[in-house]
């Protein structure tokens, strides 16, 4: 019986001294973020002006070369609130070019991380800044089974912002459909000489690309596209 408290005793201890260390680490962990995080907010708020000086201007006194984690994340952090705010496609251009330079080899190491979710802020930062210079990667990473139904969608996305033609071999392989969702966030994203080509092949697409297409033609208010209903409200499908 004494023995068996012994034991007791001991298991009680050592799983408390786990869960201790593991609080210490948690604690050493949030001090570690906390601190990165003031200084890119530091160094961000130093950089700004310049920043925006460049985009604008080009002037090169006031381009910016980040050298380590903490400025190449606040120049990251501060091109993409630039290019969620600014209009005009010369500063969006500009942003696109200095983005390509600083961030290709960052993006290009993180599209191949073994975690997913350092991937897809990948992906999201590749749409965000237009980038181009590393279409040959999304590519390969699209054609990757192991990659994900979001990874793909993402890229996707990017194919058609890029407008690689790409997407519509990839949109229109009906081994793999995508979802209804997906389908009209891609109708919705594309310019009209994009979504004219679909239009051009709907008689060869298949029914669950055909419906989405038409939904994006009323909630964009397509009205140009108002003969071509007319013919399809004679077909066999009632769901057509």
């Amino acid at each position: 019986m004494a023995m068996s408290i012994q034991v007791v005793y001991v298991l009680f201890g050592g799983l408390l001294l786990l869960l201790v260390s593991f609080l210490s680490y948690l604690l050493i962990q949030k001090a570690r973020l906390n601190a990165f995080r003031a200084k890119v907010e530091s160094y961000k708020d130093s950089m700004k002006e310049s920043l925006f000086i460049y985009l604008y201007r080009k002037d090169e006194e006031h381009r910016i070369e980040p050298k380590n984690k903490i400025e190449l994340a606040g120049v990251e952090e501060l091109l993409s609130g630039f290019s969620a705010a600014v209009q005009g496609d010369d500063i969006l251009n500009n942003i696109t070019l200095y983005a390509e330079k600083v961030f290709t080899p960052k993006y290009k190491k993180e599209l191949h991380h073994s975690r997913w979710s350092v991937r897809m802020n990948a992906l999201y930062a590749i749409e965000d800044f237009g980038l181009t210079t590393l279409t040959d990667q999304l590519l390969e990473m699209y054609e990757k089974k192991n990659s994900t139904a979001a990874e793909k969608n993402q890229i996707l996305k990017i194919l058609v912002k890029l407008n690689r033609p790409e997407f519509v071999m990839y949109m229109t392989n009906t081994s793999k459909p995508l979802s209804e969702f997906m389908y009209r966030s891609l109708f919705g994203t594309m310019n009209s000489e994009q979504f004219q080509q679909f239009i051009n092949k709907f008689e060869d697409l298949q029914e669950e690309i055909q419906l989405p297409l038409i939904d994006m033609i009323g909630i964009n208010r397509k009205l140009e596209y108002i003969d071509f209903l007319k013919v399809h409200m004679k077909s066999s499908s009632e769901e057509l």
